[in-house]
């Protein structure tokens, strides 16, 4: 029998290596160039839409501040096109402002505070396989982000929450582990960098994600563990997690010749799991 450690090795071995060869995450500088209204192009091509850093000027005491944060719009072989926008990370009335504005030779840091990271897991063994994968990466402990989820009484906050959270707390990127494969997202601008297949037994998943903080109250979870599957699915669809004639649900009902529902099958906390982040992230779309 093949050892199942083994195999996660080499997976884990292959997908770091192919991961790597398609995208990188690495802080990498640059100067603007042909900057019109809120654009700028920087002489880095193939990269991700979405992928964000600040902008900053170096004075000739070689002093710097920052002055803007921008995200990659559109990608080309030799260069790239960044939009820029206020940067507000910082914010703070009590902190003196500039009135500099970007301009062309100012600096782009490329991937700022991507090895700052949030991991979204069903269970201990995918939060420690992608913690593995991604060594170098600095992870908020899930424990930590739950704790802040149940003072605000928000199981499953809003992605306004989640980037409220991320930017008071520095991270660049968020790491979700959904159904066998791991979807990584920039922070500030919430789309999706890359992903990548990471197998993993989901018979123990935790929700609303593993953690060993406990009662987190209030939320959208709370409610779908007591009820049937045909009310929850009825609920998924009122709200919009599944459309109307969702068949692969659908089977897991047994109708009378009047319609009437005459046995139901509880959705497993591996289904509640990956049903959300998938509609909350758009992958159901896809």
């Amino acid at each position: 029998m093949i050892n199942k450690k083994l195999v996660l090795l080499f997976t884990v071995l292959f997908t770091s290596l192919s991961l790597y060869a398609n995208v990188s995450f690495k802080q990498e500088n640059f100067n603007i160039y042909d900057m019109e209204k809120n654009t700028a192009k920087i002489k880095k091509g193939n990269l991700s839409l979405g992928q964000s850093g600040v902008i900053y000027h170096t004075y000739s005491d070689k002093n710097s501040i920052i002055l803007a944060t921008a995200e990659v719009i559109k990608s080309y072989k030799d260069y790239s096109l960044i939009k820029i926008s206020d940067f507000t990370d910082l914010k703070q009335d009590a902190l003196p402002t500039t009135s500099k504005i970007v301009k062309n030779n100012d600096t782009f840091i490329l991937n700022y505070l991507y090895s700052a990271s949030l991991l979204i897991a069903p269970n201990q063994e995918s939060f420690v396989n992608v913690r593995r994968i991604f060594s170098y990466h600095n992870f908020v402990h899930s424990d930590v982000y739950a704790s802040f989820l149940k003072i605000e009484g928000e199981p499953y906050p809003s992605k306004e929450l989640i980037q409220e959270y991320t930017r008071k707390e520095n991270i660049g990127t968020i790491f979700y582990a959904i159904e066998g494969r791991v979807y990584i997202y920039d922070a500030k601008s919430f789309k999706q960098l890359a992903s990548f297949v990471l197998p993993y037994d989901d018979d123990d998943t935790q929700l609303p994600f593993y953690t060993r903080v406990e009662k987190i109250e209030e939320g959208q979870f709370s409610w779908l563990k007591s009820l049937s599957f045909d009310s929850t699915v009825k609920m998924l669809r009122t709200l919009g997690f599944l459309p109307k004639d969702y068949d692969e649900y659908d089977d897991y009902e047994e109708i009378d010749e009047e319609g009437n529902i005459i046995k139901n099958e509880k959705l497993l906390p591996s289904e509640q799991y990956n049903l959300y982040y998938k509609k909350f992230l758009g992958l159901d779309k896809d």
